[in-house]
């Protein structure tokens, strides 16, 4: 940021606080106190995630700042499948380490409700963090980012009337059976050549993660449990004079029924991950 800059967004962030008791921010500061990360989820990202939190997804594609640093969304969507958003992130760098301070941020902003299942990019700092930060929840690879991945390490197999990427999202989407699966992979590596490929044998290690057949057991959703309220930590970095969040109940929230039919919409919608206008974020509202 330049001169100044850091300064008015912490000063307007603390403002908000002051104004909504239940606005929540957090900055990290290296080894000169310079600001490095920040992380900020205003009322209605308390509330949504309160409700709709326990499958999302979180995206760090949004370098478009004139500093090219990463600008972090934790999103979702809720009962008329629009994206509501939980929390965002001005990052320095996406290593493990800032990785793993934003996300035990969030849980801290959240208090301490963890999701039953985050969807992000094919980034290892991602799983890394994920991994010690949230051992119990499911951690799924974004399909859009494994397209795209899947273009650029090999798009030259995208001749004129090549079917390669149509294959190759078939054995993310189609297949049922773990043996089905098998047998298409296998014809596809065959059929193109492509059976040392280094980022098909990497992705192929980590199917349970993107393929249908393979994530079926870590898309169950389990019945709501009830709130923790010894959830608040007197040490956290969270920034708030007042953290209370109105709890969710049967009554506020939406019936178990409706609870699953959202998580299995969230799981099937986030292919279409491309469209990233929806994203946009308001802060202090």
């Amino acid at each position: 940021m330049a001169y100044g800059e850091a300064g008015s967004l912490l000063g307007y962030l603390h403002n908000q606080s002051c104004e909504n008791p239940s606005f929540q921010y957090a900055a990290r500061l290296d080894s000169e106190e310079q600001i490095t990360n920040i992380f900020w989820a205003d009322t209605r990202m308390i509330i949504a995630y309160a409700h709709l939190g326990d499958v999302i997804t979180f995206d760090t594609t949004y370098s478009t700042n004139k500093e090219y640093r990463p600008f972090g969304v934790f999103a979702g969507f809720n009962h008329h499948r629009e994206t509501v958003i939980f929390g965002a992130a001005l990052l320095y760098d996406e290593t493990a380490e800032s990785l793993k301070w934003l996300f035990q941020t969030f849980l801290e902003a959240h208090k301490q409700k963890k999701p039953k299942t985050i969807f992000t990019d094919q980034d290892p700092a991602m799983a890394k963090a994920l991994f010690e930060v949230l051992p119990d929840t499911f951690h799924g690879l974004c399909s859009w980012h494994i397209m795209q991945n899947g273009i650029k390490h090999l798009g030259y197999l995208m001749k004129e009337g090549s079917y390669y990427l149509t294959e190759f999202s078939a054995c993310m989407y189609e297949h049922e059976e773990v043996e089905e699966f098998e047998d298409a992979w296998s014809a596809m590596l065959d059929r193109y050549n492509v059976c040392t490929n280094p980022w098909l044998l990497k992705t192929y290690e980590i199917n349970e993660k993107w393929a249908k057949c393979h994530m079926k057991e870590g898309q169950e959703v389990e019945p709501p449990k009830k709130a923790n309220k010894n959830s608040t930590d007197k040490n956290t970095s969270v920034s708030s004079k007042d953290q209370t969040v109105p709890q969710q109940s049967q009554a506020q929230g939406a019936p178990p029924s409706s609870k699953r039919k959202i998580e299995e919409t969230i799981v099937h919608s986030f292919r279409w991950l491309p469209n990233k206008a929806n994203f946009y974020i308001c802060a202090g509202n």
